[in-house]
């Protein structure tokens, strides 16, 4: 932070002193009371980088399991401190009278959002930085996505396998017996199916902008927060050279079939740029599509529907997985670490690509993870 950011943080900070005795320290927390502000302070987090690092409180980093930082101060003459546990934030109030703490913590929570919302600013300005050098990770969010998409999968396949039950007052009273619930049936087979293409293409994407962290990505000439939001297509090309590497293309145009097909006209309202949704009058004809074409059925969908689509997609992830490029970068993705787009990491990621297998990796990593989020030092 420089010299007037500082000044700043000082000014709202001015009825904070630093303490003179370690009693705020672990050891002593009989002296206080304990008033949880994970709620009342959003962005507790941040106190630490302000407190600590940019105003010089005494901070006691890991002082113990389930606690991550604690800092000492005194305001009004009581002795305070606050700390980063395992679920949450604390403030810790020297004091036992109840008009004290509340007062003291009401004074203290609303100083410590005016810093925090002060920060924000110049933190958003440094993370711009940070993201345009690479200096960033994304939170690996595949389990979900792919959870999601499992589970409509599924359960359109379930769907279709339901036996219709046809009842004997409907086996008397319909020319057809059980046409309607099959109807019915098929209707919300497609409704799932509908849920797992669009699940599909979340999970899709995110599988390719976490690849390009394995891929020769260069921040100098490449802008992740950009390539993110282009077009899934855009991703997959960058991903993927489509004139050598075969089934690549070929997956390329099921996807953008797929995609054509039973995604972009739900997501856009059931508009498309051919016309599909647009009829006109022809005199002596009545209404015709604005969209001409041999290639598509007039039976709905949802009727002709098999699910045979999905069953593609299936294999198509089953193809990363085994894909020479990103054999190794899909272990990583699957084992649920996040990924890191800096030139060190890059470098890590690289020399796993050349050993060709990055299971010990994963499990190292995740065990490092789960100690750290679990505050076991």
């Amino acid at each position: 932070m420089d010299t007037a950011k500082n000044e700043k943080l000082a000014a709202i900070f001015s009825k904070l002193e630093k303490p003179t005795t370690p009693d705020w320290m672990l050891g002593h927390d009989y002296l206080f009371t304990k008033v949880s502000i994970s709620t009342l302070v959003p962005e507790a987090y941040l106190l630490k980088h302000i407190l600590a690092d940019g105003l010089d409180f005494p901070c006691d980093y890991m002082p113990m399991e389930k606690v991550l930082w604690e800092i000492g101060f005194t305001v009004s003459g009581i002795l305070c401190k606050v700390a980063s546990h395992k679920f949450g934030h604390r403030l810790y109030i020297g004091s036992v009278d109840e008009s004290t703490v509340s007062k003291t913590t009401d004074d203290l929570v609303g100083i410590f959002n005016s810093a925090t919302t002060f920060i924000s600013t110049p933190l958003k300005d440094y993370a711009d930085i940070e993201i345009k050098k690479g200096n960033v990770s994304i939170d690996n969010q595949y389990y979900n996505l792919r959870s999601a998409y499992d589970y409509f999968r599924d359960e359109a396949k379930k769907k279709r396998a339901e036996e219709v039950k046809v009842t004997p007052k409907e086996s008397v009273n319909q020319l057809l017996p059980g046409w309607n619930a099959e109807m019915k049936k098929l209707r919300h087979a497609s409704y799932l199916d509908q849920g797992a293409y669009f699940a599909f293409f979340g999970l899709l994407e995110h599988i390719l902008v976490l690849f390009l962290a394995f891929n020769d990505f260069d921040p100098k000439t490449e802008y992740l927060k950009e390539f993110i939001f282009r077009p899934w297509a855009d991703k997959y090309k960058r991903a993927f050279d489509l004139k050598s590497d075969r089934e690549a293309d070929r997956y390329y145009q099921l996807l953008i079939d797929v995609s054509r097909k039973y995604r972009n006209p739900q997501a856009h309202g059931m508009f498309n740029k051919e016309g599909k949704s647009m009829s006109f009058f022809l005199e002596g004809t009545g209404l015709l599509s604005a969209h001409f074409s041999n290639e598509e059925s007039n039976i709905p969908q949802w009727v002709r529907g098999d699910g045979k689509e999905l069953e593609e997609l299936d294999h198509f992830l089953l193809w990363l997985e085994g894909h020479t490029t990103y054999k190794v970068s899909m272990q990583i993705i699957k084992g649920g670490l996040r990924v890191h787009f800096s030139e060190e990491d890059r470098k890590i990621y690289k020399d796993l690509m050349k050993d060709g297998n990055a299971t010990e990796f994963v499990e190292h990593e995740n065990l490092m993870a789960d100690n750290h989020g679990n505050m076991d030092w």
